[in-house]
C-alpha cells in the first residue's frame, strides 16, 4: 500500500513483487486478501493494482479519532486568522519516517492563492520545519540514525553540524524553512508532546513568503511554541474537551 501511495498509483503483481522483494505467489496471495478487504482494487483489464475505496473510511476514521482535533482548533484559529496563514496539524508515523497531515485550521479570511497542503500529506522526517522539530525531540543518536536511513548513510562530515542544528531548535522550541522546501515559501513548526515526553503532534505555519516573511519567522515560532506549551498543560491536568474549550 506504501509503494501504491507514494511510488507509483497502480502496478501489476510481476512489478511489486519485484520492486519489494516479495515471492511472486505471495505477493498475489497478499493483494487477493487486500483487494477482498476492499483496501485495493484491481483493474481487471490490465491486471493493475491501485488502492481502494475502504481507505477513504479508514482515514476519515483516523481523523475522527484525533481526539483533541476540535481543542487544536479552537486554539490555533486566532493566531491562523491574525497571520492569514495556514496552520497543518501533522502526526508522526509509527516507523519516524516522517509526519502525516491529520487536520488544517485555515484563516476565516481565505485566498484562492493560500499556500496549503491537504489532508493526508506525507512529509519526510528531513524536512525542513516539521522533521527537524520532531527530531529535535529525540535521542541525538537516534535522529542521527533516522536521517542516515533517510539518506541512504550520506552523513559524513556532517553529524556535528545536524546536531548543533538540533540542539538550537530544541532550546527555541520551533524550527524554521526559509524558502528549504519550496521556492517563496517559508514554514515554521513546533511540537506538542506527550506525558512522557513523546510527540503528540505537530503544529506548522505555512505560507507565502509575502505572508509569512523570512523576518517573522522568529516572532511566530515563539506564539506558535506558547500555543504547544498551553495544549500539553490542559493534557497534562487531565482537562476533558469539553472543560478545556
Amino acid at each position: 500500500m506504501n509503494f501504491l501511495a507514494f511510488r507509483s498509483a497502480e502496478a501489476g503483481v510481476s512489478e511489486l513483487a519485484r520492486e519489494l522483494g516479495l515471492n511472486k505467489s505471495t505477493c498475489f496471495n497478499v493483494l487477493d486478501s487486500l483487494v477482498r478487504g476492499e483496501l485495493l482494487v484491481k483493474d481487471s483489464r490490465r491486471a493493475a493494482y491501485r488502492l481502494g475505496p475502504r481507505l477513504v473510511e479508514l482515514g476519515t476514521a483516523s481523523r475522527r479519532n484525533f481526539s483533541r482535533r476540535a481543542l487544536y482548533r479552537r486554539a490555533l484559529q486566532p493566531l491562523v486568522d491574525e497571520a492569514g496563514i495556514a496552520c497543518l496539524i501533522s502526526q508522526l508515523l509509527a516507523d519516524f519516517s516522517g509526519v502525516v497531515v491529520v487536520d488544517r485550521v485555515l484563516p476565516a479570511q481565505r485566498r484562492s492563492d493560500l499556500v496549503v497542503a491537504p489532508i493526508g500529506q506525507r512529509y519526510s522526517i528531513a524536512a525542513p520545519a516539521m522533521g527537524r522539530s520532531v527530531l529535535s525531540h529525540l535521542d541525538e543518536g537516534e535522529a542521527l540514525e533516522i536521517l542516515r536511513g533517510e539518506s541512504g548513510g550520506h552523513l559524513a562530515g556532517k553529524e556535528s553540524a545536524i546536531i548543533a542544528r538540533l540542539r538550537d531548535i530544541r532550546r527555541a522550541g520551533f524550527a524554521t524553512s526559509h524558502e528549504e522546501f519550496e521556492p517563496e515559501v517559508n514554514a515554521v513548526a513546533t511540537c506538542v508532546l506527550g506525558r512522557s515526553g513523546e510527540v503528540s503532534a505537530v503544529l506548522c505555519l505555512i505560507g507565502a513568503t509575502r505572508d509569512l516573511p523570512a523576518d517573522r519567522l522568529a516572532d511566530w515560532g515563539h506564539r506558535l511554541t506558547g500555543l504547544a506549551r498551553e495544549l500539553e498543560r490542559m493534557a497534562s491536568h487531565g482537562h476533558s474537551l469539553q472543560e478545556a474549550l
